[in-house]
């Protein structure tokens, strides 16, 4: 039977695995789509300078 520490190896060799293909390119890719979407609305900054110019 396979010890305890060789299943905890292999868990976080996989872990460790699934990060890095799967979970940082994912996060990198949803970040890059959010940011291309935000790009174009104001920031809580201009629109203080927008509603102070109003006055």
């Amino acid at each position: 039977m396979i010890s305890i520490p060789i299943i905890f190896c292999i868990t976080i060799a996989l872990s460790l695995f699934s990060y890095y293909y799967f979970e940082k390119p994912a996060n990198k890719w949803v970040k890059r789509i959010f940011t291309k979407k935000n790009n174009h609305k104001s920031t809580p900054w201009n629109y203080q300078q927008k509603h102070h110019e109003l006055r």
